[in-house]
């Protein structure tokens, strides 16, 4: 009898998110949460991910990035805008895009 070699070929394919759809996200997650601004509401952690067909950790990682620049403010189960930020896109007027 000759001995049986098996060989195993895995492939894996990663899908990267390029800075440009990231940023895009981002700045999808601030227009949710400031058209909510207003009331001073929360927006669910539920419709951003609904709203972006994103997952939750994608949510989650995005808040906490954004928490961190200082533009929202996390709450239990979501996220609202900071008041700084509020102000600030108010004094650029709506058609200024931010940096």
């Amino acid at each position: 009898m000759t001995p049986t070699t098996t060989t195993t070929t895995t492939t894996t394919t990663t899908t990267t998110l390029g800075p440009g759809k990231r940023a895009r996200r981002l700045r999808a997650e601030l227009q949710l949460l400031a058209a909510s601004g207003a009331s001073g509401a929360p927006v669910p952690l539920q419709r951003l991910t609904q709203e972006l067909s994103v997952s939750v950790a994608t949510v989650r990682r995005d808040l906490a990035d954004l928490e961190a620049q200082g533009l929202v403010v996390r709450t239990h189960g979501g996220a609202r805008i900071s008041s700084t930020a509020a102000d600030s896109r108010s004094a650029c007027g709506p058609g200024v895009p931010r940096r």
